[in-house]
Parts: structure tokens; sequence; C-alpha cells
């Protein structure tokens, strides 16, 4: 068994730590394969790829993109990973982190009306962050300075949500699209959920309908699966000769407290998993 750790986010987007801080992290936790996956933005810095290196672990760019099944009203997210992709991803999906900055400005409006005198600037926390776009998280932490922490971080989190216009949303099919014409094999991530709601018959036609688009794997191990999504989800990777993974989804010690980095990969799927990237 390999430690691995194939979904984790640095404050690039809704995590925490810098890349640097991930890997030292990681390093601690005897991760041999590591892929920072923020979400709808590639970091490119080879810098990067030689400290995972100098702290003995393989590193891979990743990303992880949101996407909208309108079929079956249920949000995808779409993994990404290559040895080196093209730059140009962050260009194909703009319009979804505009999406996201325009939902961020959402909040901060309803949070200023909610609270008088949190007085949440758009601009400000924009140009103070690393984010590519103000998270939800930012804004839920926020919200809890604000108050002082008289409220928890999961009512926080009900608080600082907007109903919003998703036509900026991508369809999943597009994501995979994306992640394949820039280099990179793209994975569906922790379905074990939409493996409930849908069934296992309706669940695996939805794979088999990404697999025909370009999906080349499933997240199976992921802290939100139960042992039977585990069994079901690996199960159907195996029946459709595609990829297993897996990954903690860490944002960092406050937005997961619960989660540690890392979990543990067969020898199989590791070499599986490398030998699809240099192919």
């Amino acid at each position: 068994m390999k430690k691995i750790d194939l979904h984790i986010h640095s404050y690039y987007s809704d995590g925490e730590a810098s890349p640097k801080e991930i890997i030292n992290i990681a390093q601690r936790e005897n991760i041999k394969l590591l892929s920072l996956t923020d979400h709808n933005f590639i970091f490119k810095d080879e810098e990067i790829k030689k400290y995972a290196l100098e702290k003995g672990m393989v590193f891979v760019e990743g990303l992880e993109i949101s996407s909208l099944d309108r079929k079956i009203n249920s949000s995808l997210h779409i993994l990404g990973y290559s040895n080196n992709f093209d730059a140009g991803i962050n260009d194909d999906l703009r319009e979804t982190v505009d999406g996201y900055n325009s939902r961020a400005k959402g909040i901060i409006n309803k949070l200023n009306k909610e609270f008088p005198g949190i007085n949440l600037d758009f601009d400000f926390l924009k140009s103070k962050n690393k984010e590519i776009y103000v998270s939800r998280n930012t804004l839920i932490m926020e919200l809890l300075k604000f108050l002082k922490d008289k409220m928890s971080f999961k009512e926080a989190k009900k608080r600082a949500f907007v109903e919003e216009n998703d036509d900026w949303m991508l369809r999943p099919e597009r994501a995979v699209e994306i992640i394949k014409n820039r280099g990179g094999v793209a994975v569906l991530a922790h379905s074990g959920n939409l493996l409930e709601k849908l069934g296992t018959e309706k669940y695996e036609k939805l794979v088999k309908n990404l697999c025909a688009n370009g999906l080349g794997g499933l997240e199976v191990y992921h802290p939100k699966h139960t042992k039977e999504n585990i069994e079901n989800i690996k199960h159907l990777a195996k029946k459709l000769n595609i990829l297993i993974t897996g990954g903690s989804d860490w944002h960092g010690f406050n937005f997961s407290p619960k989660v540690k980095p890392g979990c543990y990969l067969g020898e199989e799927n590791y070499a599986c998993f490398l030998e699809s990237l240099n192919s």
C-alpha cells in the first residue's frame, strides 16, 4: 500500500495553507504522492514540484472543476491530473471563477444586511487573500471573527449561503472535456452521495456517460464515503476498467478539523495512476 493524497486544497481556492506548507504536512504524514486540487484553478510552479521531490514525494498538478448536471439537479466535481497541464486551462475556467465571485458578492450583501457592522467588502477581501476567487470559507471565517466565535462553523456555513443563478456552471461533460483537451486525466470526485441519491443503476449509467466523454477514473477513497460506498464505487471502476484514486479533501486545520491528509492506495492502482499520466 502507498500513502497518497490526490485531493487537497491550498489557499489558492478555499484552503488555508500554502502549497509549501501542505508539502511539509504531507512529508510529516509520510505521503508519497501528492496533488493540490484547488477549485477551478491550476497552480503551476516548477519550484513547488522540486520542493516536493526534495521532501521525498511525487507531485502531480491537479485541480477540481465544479460542474452541474441539470438533468439530475446535482453538482458533480471533476478532478483533473497531469504531469504538465496546458496553462490555458485557467482561461477555460474564467467564467466559472467569475461566477463564484458573483456568488461571493451576493453572500456579502446578505451578510452585511443581516449583521450590521460587519462591513464586508469584496475588493478588500479579494486583494488580501491568495485565493483565485472569494471563497465561501473566507466569508464564513470573516463572520466568525466578527461574532467572536459565538456561532459554530456549521451554523455560519448555513448563513453564508445565497440562492444563485447557475447559468455559469459547466456541464460535467464539458469539465471532463476541458481536462482532457489540456493534457490531463479526469476523475469523478467524492460521488458516494450521488450513488446513494440515484441508486446503483442510474449512478452507473451516469458514470458510463462520463466515460464516453473521456472520464478516466473514480475517486474511491474519500472521508465521506461509507464502507459500502467504497466497495460499490471500486467495483464499478474495475468493471469499467478505469482508475481508482483517493484523497482526503483536506482544506486546513480549521476548515477540516476532523480530517487528516492522506489515504492508502494499493500498489497496482498507484502504478496505473502514474502510468495514465505518462500516456
